[in-house]
């Protein structure tokens, strides 16, 4: 499964230049066992020195996207954004490292309007009609919140009229990034039964 992931982390170590690669690679953490290897990426640190291009192209070294891979993998197993600067040991004094840190989290409001349906299928057979309703569920791995529209009873034909607005409160926190996902799903409402489910997007 893909993932997102955001650190915000700088190291500064110290190397000696002809010498050996970077090596930077990523893990699944296990809270038991041993922790897996997704991939790892390796920066040739000698050659980018020696090669005036790099060198003293950017006073700012550009963001790279690095494929990250795993010795028992052909393919890539994702990409690694990051950023590698090299300076000589009497020189680092004079350009501190660049921490940098997540934007802090941020305030949305979701608006939904559900305005009309038409064409839904009839789950009742023997009336051909529904008492239709609009249920709007906001989901992530660490929040839920669900909204329901008042009740069209007798609807025919799958229309129904609602101009229903619906508000959610939203925190978007860069530094905790996670997928979220807005299912809209109509319903025909049962009084004695369980309420039977027409369909969603």
């Amino acid at each position: 499964r893909g993932s997102e992931c955001y650190f915000y982390k700088c190291y500064e170590l110290s190397a000696t230049i002809p010498g050996p690669n970077l090596d930077v690679s990523v893990y699944d953490w296990n809270r038991i066992g041993r922790d897996e290897l997704i991939g790892k990426t390796t920066v040739d640190l000698t050659n980018r020195w020696f090669n005036n291009q790099w060198r003293y192209a950017h006073t700012t070294k550009p963001v790279e996207r690095r494929c990250l891979y795993h010795p028992a993998v052909g393919s890539p197993q994702g990409k690694l954004e990051m950023w590698v600067d090299i300076i000589e040991k009497t020189d680092a004094k004079k350009f501190p490292p660049h921490y940098i840190s997540p934007p802090p989290p941020q305030k949305f409001q979701l608006r939904i309007v559900i305005w009309k349906t038409r064409k839904l299928p009839s789950m009742d057979p023997i009336t051909g009609l529904n008492d239709l309703f609009i249920r709007v569920d906001l989901e992530s791995a660490k929040h839920s919140d669900s909204k329901e529209t008042d009740t069209h009873w007798r609807s025919k034909k799958g229309v129904g009229n609602f101009n229903y607005r619906m508000i959610f409160e939203v925190v978007f926190d860069p530094a905790h990034a996670e997928n979220v996902r807005l299912k809209i799903s109509a319903w025909d409402r049962d009084i004695v039964s369980a309420n039977d489910a027409i369909g969603e997007i």
